[in-house]
């Protein structure tokens, strides 16, 4: 079977992996016999990056995705959250039941403000990056605040391997210094029932010309902070963006060992054409020897992010450390790929249909605009006509008058 050039381009907006393997999970995808969505979408973004409407119409999604410090833009954000929330649980039985909930990512605050509002006797806590390190407000209702913690707090520097030896930052500048600064857990072990992790890398963080590796930390960091705070049977709800990536796979084969059930839920208001989706991973069995193996890879692969490198600053994983959280070899053995298909195929379906959506508009206005002057003028004389006769047949419906002078005519 031939694999793909480790330069091949992904169609899949995700964390590029270098490593040659990586491709080998995406060429099974394409040769098993469900292919045709994955197959389909693979032919869309190379239409779309041939084309400079579709990169300005990008360009202008992540825009209005940086405008953060604008309250306006918190509300329609928060807004849109909700309704999506609200969409998923309503279409997949209502599972969002609880009556202690963590929300990782929170703000501005839509799914907190449906978690509240859909289980009246609950309570949370929600942890967000601050707003001077280019976070969101917080535009939770203010009948809704009493019942919910907001703690403001940069979760890639909570302290997550308290047992694991850290760097001695006196001898580091300010700045530096400030990035290795860590925090304890924010919350007892174990004690919430549900969590919700959608955090997501902010492009306009103070940090990212320091750290180029955040976004595997960020997802790195959220993942160990959700087993952490789950109970014994609890639902954890985390969002990724694409099952292929080894990272994203090895993570999803993980949970499937730990949880007793695993399912992938597509927010067709939010993100549909970045591939996004929700890991549904239900009753996760705490204490196991698969969560306790879980829990020490996670720990070993954020100890290197924040304290490995030739400077003790912190660098990427390897590959080889990956398989701290799930061997590549078991990833691509029939089961783990299966895995991956069934809880990919639903967002396939939906990252299809939204990528088709905007090119399908743009070839629309493309050929509108390029219509001859001739046939212009043609469709606005029918239009013309239409609406008059539209007018005169009220005209007659309102005054017999008008009526019978128009018969006479």
């Amino acid at each position: 079977m031939t694999r793909f050039a480790p330069d091949s381009e992904s169609p899949f907006l995700a964390t590029v992996d270098v490593d040659p393997r990586a491709q080998w999970l995406r060429e099974d995808l394409m040769e098993r016999e469900d292919r045709e969505t994955i197959r389909r979408l693979d032919e869309i973004p190379a239409v779309g990056r041939s084309s400079p409407e579709a990169d300005n119409y990008s360009d202008g999604q992540r825009s209005n995705a940086d405008r953060v410090m604008q309250k306006h833009i918190d509300i329609d954000w928060a807004k849109a959250m909700y309704d999506s929330l609200r969409y998923m649980d309503l279409a997949n039985n209502r599972f969002v039941r609880t009556e202690r909930f963590l929300d990782i990512g929170c703000n501005p605050g839509g799914y907190s403000t449906y978690i509240l509002r859909a289980c009246p006797s609950s309570s949370g806590m929600g942890i967000t990056l601050p707003v001077e390190d280019s976070g969101h407000g917080c535009v939770i209702p203010s009948a809704l605040r009493p019942r919910i913690d907001i703690r403001e707090i940069d979760l890639t520097l909570i302290d997550l391997g308290p047992n694991l030896p850290t760097l001695d930052v006196s001898r580091i500048t300010r700045r530096h210094a400030l990035a290795l600064h860590l925090v304890p857990l924010p919350f007892r072990r174990h004690e919430f029932d549900l969590v919700v992790c959608d955090a997501h890398r902010s492009r306009l963080h103070p940090d990212n010309d320091i750290s180029t590796r955040n976004r595997n930390r960020l997802l790195i960091s959220q993942v160990l902070l959700a087993l952490r705070a789950v109970n014994g049977g609890g639902t954890i709800f985390l969002g990724l963006s694409c099952t292929e990536p080894a990272l994203s796979a090895r993570i999803l084969i993980a949970f499937t060992r730990i949880a007793e059930s695993t399912r992938s839920l597509t927010p067709r208001l939010l993100h549909a054409s970045r591939g996004s989706f929700y890991l549904l991973a239900r009753d996760i069995r705490v204490g196991t020897p698969a969560y306790r193996r879980f829990v020490a890879g996670l720990e070993g692969l954020w100890h290197n992010m924040a304290f490995s490198g030739a400077r003790g600053l912190g660098r990427d994983v390897t590959w080889a450390e990956q398989n701290l959280i799930t061997a590549w070899d078991e990833v691509m053995a029939p089961v783990g790929v299966d895995h991956i298909s069934r809880l990919g195929r639903p967002m396939w379906e939906v990252q299809h249909g939204a990528l088709l959506k905007p090119l399908t508009e743009l070839r629309l206005n493309s050929s509108y605009n390029k219509r001859p002057a001739c046939s212009s003028i043609y469709i606005d004389i029918c239009l013309f006509g239409i609406i008059l006769s539209a007018c005169t047949i009220c005209l007659c419906a309102a005054s017999p008058s008008y009526g019978s002078l128009f018969k006479l005519c």
